[in-house]
């Protein structure tokens, strides 16, 4: 937010965005379209494995901005590197931030975020372009290691997922933010409003752009659930596109990793449906409220 997943012929709210596999989703109750699910074909899911939950609730380093200065969302750390421990039971994250384009800057990480009561322990940040306009944006690094080893021995977690949440735009500056298929990843979540992001894909990655509409901090209208195996890092490529000169615009965005913004508000936006479906990788089914849904793999 600125400051100012048979071939047969049939309806379905999966967009197939790659061949293999093929997947069909059925309704159990009245069928409504409201969710898109895609698949990256570049990594299994594991059968068995639960994917593991995050939470950026204690960093390491002491917060050196006052919410005055972080827009009122929260006080905030200039570092571009900050560490967190027991984001997940032995896990700890070093989260790198670093601001590409001409002008563009991290003004800083905002840990621990609160999404207005929604959503707690999540990761967040504000960069800017401190003048004039062209491309730019943030890459944010999150890499994994086991607890108690100094951040040197690095921790693969077979799953995990993130909500990242704010990613819109408007008239003067648009948003996006790319995720990477060396990282693990493969499949996503998007809702149906309009300010759902649109998904498009390249040979190496996923970019998931806004719609120029502007939502709130705690607003889960413009964001993506997306999906990770077998991985130790995850690269998210925050992008922006200025076309206006208003000076200082700094751009709001949190990734959520746990996916608490939307189990404790039971919904993936505020106007779409009270559901939530894993990816058709996935065979067991994650059923927030009715309707209900089953995600079945047909192989052949």
């Amino acid at each position: 937010m600125q400051h100012n997943c048979v071939t047969n012929k049939t309806t379905s709210p999966i967009l197939s965005l790659k061949e293999p596999p093929i997947m069909k989703l059925k309704s159990l109750a009245s069928v409504v379209s409201l969710l898109t699910l895609a698949v990256a074909a570049t990594a299994i899911r594991p059968e068995q494995a639960a994917a593991i939950e995050l939470t950026f609730a204690t960093p390491v380093e002491v917060t050196d901005l006052a919410s005055s200065a972080m827009s009122n969302l929260g006080a905030g750390y200039s570092g571009n590197v900050i560490h967190y421990s027991n984001v997940a039971a032995g896990v700890d994250a070093l989260v790198t931030a670093t601001a590409f384009g001409t002008n563009y800057s991290l003004r800083g990480h905002i840990p621990n975020y609160t999404a207005a009561g929604n959503s707690t322990g999540d990761a967040s940040f504000l960069y800017q372009i401190d003048s004039g306009t062209g491309l730019g944006g943030l890459t944010y690094k999150i890499d994994l290691f086991e607890s108690g080893s100094n951040y040197t021995t690095a921790y693969t977690a077979t799953d995990l997922k993130f909500l990242v949440y704010d990613v819109d735009g408007e008239t003067p500056q648009g948003e996006a933010v790319r995720v990477f298929n060396s990282d693990g990843f493969y499949g996503y979540q998007v809702g149906s409003t309009a300010q759902a992001l649109i998904p498009t894909q390249d040979t190496t990655s996923y970019l998931f752009s806004g719609r120029d509409v502007n939502t709130a901090e705690n607003d889960a209208s413009g964001s993506a659930i997306l999906y990770f195996a077998n991985t130790n890092s995850v690269t998210f490529q925050f992008e922006a596109n200025t076309r206006t000169d208003t000076g200082a615009n700094p751009v709001f965005s949190a990734i959520d990793g746990d996916l608490s913004l939307i189990h404790r508000t039971h919904q993936l936006s505020p106007d779409s449906s009270k559901l939530a479906v894993n990816p058709p990788q996935f065979l067991n089914l994650l059923q927030l409220s009715a309707p209900s849904w089953v995600v079945q793999q047909q192989c052949g």
